[in-house]
């Protein structure tokens, strides 16, 4: 999540917009049960969406 957070930080556009960190950070949320707040936020700031389960 350091190297997602440090790309966001660099170039916020391009991080939320490579489908590669979108599926890296929904691997995340979904993995990490219950998810961080730190997690959320990064997810929410990328564009991705947390799944009800």
């Amino acid at each position: 999540m350091t190297a997602v957070r440090a790309a966001q930080n660099l170039s916020p556009e391009i991080a939320g917009a490579m489908p590669v960190v979108n599926q890296l950070v929904s691997d995340l949320l979904t993995m990490s049960r219950p998810p961080t707040e730190d997690l959320r936020v990064l997810a929410a700031e990328v564009g991705v969406h947390e799944a009800a389960v």
